[in-house]
C-alpha cells in the first residue's frame, strides 16, 4: 500500500473529488442529461427521419436547440478537469472538443444556432453520418460517465483509507481514555 502524507492527499483528493462530484452531479441532474436522454432522442430523431415518420423541418427545429447546451456542458466539464489537474480525463475529452469545434465551424449556413439544416438533412449520406455520430457520442458519453463514477469511488476509498490510517489506527493522535477508576 502506498504511503501518503497528510499534506499530499487531502488537498489533491479534495480538488479532484470536487471536480468529479460536480461533473457527476451535472450528469445526473435533469439539465445535464445530454449523455442519456437527449442523445438517445437524437438517435431516435434521425431514425424517424430515415423512415419518413417526421417532417425534417420539425425534426431540425427540435434538435438544433440541443447542440449548444451539449457543447457548453462538455466544455464546462473539461474546464473543471483543467482546474483540478485531471490531465488524463482532459486528454480523453480533447479529441471530442476538437471535433465539436470543427463540426460547428463547418456547419451549413443557417439563420440560427445549430448543426442540422432541414434542406440537407434528408440527403442519405448526411443522415447516415448524423446517425453514426449520435451513436458514437452516446457510447463516448456513457463510457465517460462510468469512468467519472469510478473516479469518485476511487477517491472516496483513498480518503477513507487515509482517514482510517491517521485517525483510527494512530493511537498517539487520539486522546487516551482510561477504563479503570
Amino acid at each position: 500500500m502506498d504511503t501518503f502524507s497528510q499534506s499530499e492527499i487531502i488537498p489533491r483528493s479534495c480538488k479532484m473529488l470536487g471536480a468529479i462530484a460536480v461533473v457527476a452531479l451535472l450528469e445526473t441532474t435533469d439539465r445535464g442529461r445530454k449523455s442519456g436522454r437527449d442523445m438517445s432522442q437524437e438517435i431516435i430523431a434521425f431514425d424517424e427521419l430515415k423512415t419518413d415518420y417526421k417532417n425534417p423541418i420539425d425534426q431540425c427545429n427540435s434538435l438544433n436547440p440541443l447542440v449548444l447546451p451539449e457543447y457548453g456542458l462538455h466544455l464546462l466539464f473539461n474546464l473543471l478537469f483543467l482546474l483540478s489537474g485531471e490531465w488524463f480525463s482532459l486528454c480523453l475529452n480533447l479529441p471530442l472538443i476538437a471535433y465539436h469545434i470543427n463540426r460547428y465551424r463547418t456547419r451549413p449556413v443557417m439563420s440560427g444556432p445549430g448543426l442540422y439544416d432541414p434542406t440537407s438533412i434528408m440527403n442519405h449520406d448526411t443522415l447516415n453520418q448524423c446517425q453514426r455520430e449520435g451513436w458514437i457520442k452516446l457510447a463516448f458519453y456513457l463510457l465517460a460517465f462510468f469512468y467519472y463514477l469510478y473516479g469518485i469511488e476511487y477517491l472516496l476509498v483513498l480518503v477513507i483509507l487515509f482517514l482510517c490510517k491517521y485517525f483510527v489506527f494512530a493511537p498517539k493522535l487520539l486522546p487516551t481514555v482510561s477504563l479503570t477508576k
